[in-house]
């Protein structure tokens, strides 16, 4: 459960406030942050708010290919897959909880992932 600051549309106006911080220390955070709020979005069925989120997180971030954020682009094609369940198009997501399954060995964190993706 979310803390009472992050439930109903307060999610996507507490990443709004964190996506004005411009500090390169808190940039990761803030979007690890986003893309989390993006689930909650997600799992509430926001799916115009959570696709504002992963527009943008798309346009400054995940385009640039940096290697920092490897973790947050992971985490956004399985957001965008999630996305897409709900337009009944193809995705990605099976394919990062398998990378996270079987090349990072990161177990707990597949399973959860999965678990979510199950959700939907």
């Amino acid at each position: 459960m979310l803390p009472r600051i992050f439930r109903g549309g307060s999610p996507f106006l507490w990443v709004k406030f964190v996506e004005t911080k411009t500090r390169l220390s808190i940039n990761n955070w803030r979007w690890d942050v986003s893309l989390h709020f993006c689930l909650n979005l997600l799992i509430n069925h926001h799916l115009q708010k959570a696709k504002q989120i992963l527009i943008r997180y798309r346009e400054k971030v995940f385009m640039k290919n940096d290697l920092k954020n490897i973790h947050c682009n992971l985490f956004y094609v399985y957001l965008e897959g999630i996305y897409d369940l709900f337009n009944g198009k193809e995705n990605d997501s099976e394919k990062v909880i398998m990378i996270f399954r079987e090349v990072l060995k990161y177990e707990g964190y597949a399973n959860q992932l999965d678990d979510t993706y199950g959700f939907f």
